[in-house]
């Protein structure tokens, strides 16, 4: 280490800084400098006594009257990106309704979502090492402390997404929504029950949450139903949500299959809003099958085709790797039942086990449970004459293959349908499906929220801390998403989450230089080589300035002695 003499000129007048600056060398040899510590301010004889110091040096001041040392090492890099989000997403304003000290405790509890999910009473631990614990008083991160801000939040549950609106550049005109469930431990939690699990945990007690996002996959709003309510259930209540409490005028809803009931989309109608939703199984097979071939064929011939009944346009499209998925599971389904109708052949003709009722019975679910039911033709008849309709006796079996039947179904698979109530001037056949593609935006939300932000399990029991610790992961992956869009720009496509933890190793490094009396310290980032490689991609994501201007506007305190 060395003292280095630096000269700027701004607005006509000379500035001269002095710090203590580390030499090393780059990957290509060249010498580059490591800002350690300011001396800017310091008498020049303490300025000299440093630098001869440094060099070994003896003078009118001692060795033993100069002494650098380094202090704590916190994280780091990836904290100081969270909170350059933070303020680049005015999540202050946001939650302008809170004290400055509830902000912080709220902030502690989304960054540690996003880079150390754990239990609130676990925080203040495993967050102690972050630049933003050391500059929060101790009890903002207290237990007790969290809850009771919990419970605020929570009366703000609405008010603060409508500030999040409001802080959002534009209106949106694209809403993509979807639900998605989140289970509990224990059986005691307010509007805990069970229900249709989609993270395949029928054995415990869930909520259902329904996110709305952008075009771009900008969440934008939230809402937390209790664990037995049906996704179609939850639409209309959002719709007046985003009508009244948002003041939206004119959107686009985009839904997924079994979303949208018929009442769902007159109430969308209703509202003045438009929608593209895919459609439900069988709702696609009858419209499907009311199709002639040569408009079938039209789907693979122009990847697309077009028609309108009683007054809806529907679009449909054709997918090669659809049918080919599709096919194959026809196919896999068809061998199955065959083997199992054999199987049932040869025991209801050795053998009285079955009535004919009851292996009708049985013989449908089988061929309803492989989705084949229509493409077998199936005879059941008895074989014992003297034994009547409902006694168990020998019965003759026989199957084929319903050919009229496999041939309607080759004719559908790889075709599907979206219904919209967008006029072709509005949005060409293309643009619809482009639109109706980006509720993966929702679902790499719900992603993130689940599986990087580990909303679940929940272990909260009280109904509004239940929704305030979904609110808190919602306003977690805002953040995220402003971080992960800026990151898809400059080419770096690793999860958000992944990212800060590497980032988090470029470290805040404490160095403290005392001489005559006078103290210096400062915080710099620990340049070594694993430093300067996570430094070298923050340049690459374009935010290294920031990050350094962010770090400079952060006062840390110095751990108190012990």
């Amino acid at each position: 280490m060395w003292v280095k003499k630096c000269w700027s000129t701004r607005d006509g007048k000379k500035y001269v800084t002095h710090h203590v600056v580390q030499s090393y060398r780059d990957e290509e040899g060249k010498v580059k400098h490591n800002y350690v510590v300011s001396l800017t301010g310091l008498p020049q004889e303490a300025i000299e006594a440093v630098r001869r110091a440094l060099k070994g040096q003896t003078g009118e001041m001692g060795l033993e009257d100069v002494e650098v040392t380094g202090g704590d090492s916190l994280r780091g890099a990836g904290q100081m990106a969270i909170w350059r989000a933070w303020k680049k997403t005015k999540m202050e304003k946001v939650l302008s309704s809170f004290t400055e000290a509830d902000r912080k405790s709220i902030f502690a509890m989304m960054a540690g979502r996003i880079t150390e999910p754990c239990s609130k009473l676990a925080l203040k631990d495993r967050c102690a090492d972050t630049f933003w614990a050391r500059s929060f008083s101790d009890n903002r991160l207290d237990e007790d402390v969290l809850y009771e801000v919990l419970d605020r939040l929570a009366e703000q549950f609405y008010p603060v997404q409508e500030n999040l609106a409001d802080a959002a550049e534009g209106e949106p005109t694209l809403m993509l929504y979807d639900t998605t469930s989140t289970y509990f431990e224990g059986t005691e939690a307010e509007g805990g029950e069970y229900g249709n699990s989609k993270d395949k945990r029928w054995d415990r007690y869930q909520i259902i949450v329904a996110v709305v996002t952008d075009g771009e996959g900008r969440p934008l709003a939230v809402e937390v139903w209790p664990g037995n309510t049906a996704d179609c259930a939850t639409v209309q209540h959002q719709i007046e949500l985003l009508r009244d409490r948002f003041g939206l005028k004119k959107a686009v809803f985009v839904g997924d299959t079994g979303m949208y009931s018929e009442a769902n989309l007159d109430a969308i109608t209703e509202a003045g809003y438009d929608y593209i939703v895919g459609l439900e199984y069988h709702r696609q097979k009858r419209l499907l099958l009311g199709l002639g071939k040569g408009q079938l064929d039209l789907f693979a011939e122009q990847g697309s085709y077009e028609w309108q009944e009683d007054g809806v346009r529907y679009v449909g499209y054709f997918s090669a790797r659809r049918q080919y998925r599709e096919s194959q599971r026809r196919e896999r389904k068809m061998e199955e039942a065959e083997e199992e109708l054999s199987r049932l052949q040869e025991t209801a003709r050795k053998g009285r086990y079955y009535t004919p009722g009851r292996l009708r019975e049985k013989v449908a679910n089988l061929l309803e449970w492989a989705g084949v039911r229509d493409l077998w033709n199936v005879e059941i008849e008895p074989m014992d004459e003297t034994q009547g309709p409902d006694e168990k006796s020998r019965i003759a079996l026989e199957f084929s293959p319903n050919e009229v039947a496999i041939e309607r179904r080759k004719a559908m698979e790889g075709r599907y349908v979206l219904a919209t109530t967008l006029d072709e001037d509005e949005r060409s056949a293309e643009d619809v499906h482009e639109d109706y593609k980006r509720l993966q935006q929702v679902e790499r939300g719900f992603r993130h929220i689940k599986s990087y932000l580990k909303i679940r399990p929940i272990y909260h029991r009280l109904w509004r801390r239940i929704r305030a610790h979904v609110l808190i992961c919602f306003l977690a992956y805002h953040l995220v998403w402003r971080m992960e869009t800026e990151l898809r720009e400059a080419g770096i496509t690793t999860e958000v989450e992944t990212v800060l933890r590497r980032w988090d190793q470029l470290r805040l490094s404490e160095t403290t230089v005392e001489v005559a009396g006078e103290s210096r310290t400062q915080w710099s980032w620990s340049l070594g080589q694993l430093g300067r490689e996570v430094r070298d991609e923050i340049k690459q994501a374009g935010v290294w300035r920031s990050l350094a201007a962010y770090r400079r506007g952060i006062s840390i305190p110095t751990a108190p002695a012990t």
